[in-house]
């Protein structure tokens, strides 16, 4: 989001002026109980605007991808099993400049769902 004040300068500099949000799932034809996919979110690089000299590095958080995948498979019409590793490859990055608070490591998250 890119907000500037009255003489154009840019303010809420902690949020990304860019963002890319890309995911896709494949569900092979013999096989159609599988559905497999992935995805990526990137962002541009945020810092505090406030940030002076020494500190400027401690508020500032460069781009970053995090990559994500999912796989489901679907036992009947009413029971799926769904499994998904979330920030495939442990990236470290930092979701507020404030209080320097990260994003989650990597982790895989299993749900079963049964339909009523």
């Amino acid at each position: 989001m890119l907000t500037q004040d009255n003489e154009g300068i840019r303010i809420n500099t902690d949020q990304a002026k860019h963002q890319v949000k890309l995911f896709t799932s494949f569900t092979p034809e013999n096989l159609s109980q599988l559905t497999v996919g992935g995805g990526v979110n990137w962002q541009s690089h945020t810092y505090m605007s406030g940030a002076k000299d020494l500190y400027r590095d401690i508020y500032t958080q460069d781009s970053y991808w995090v990559a994500n995948l999912m796989a489901r498979y679907e036992f009947n019409d009413q029971l799926s099993l769904t499994a998904n590793v979330n920030n495939l490859f442990d990236e470290d990055y930092r979701i507020d400049l404030d209080i320097h608070d990260y994003g989650a490591p990597r982790n895989v998250q299993a749900t079963l769902k049964y339909k009523f």
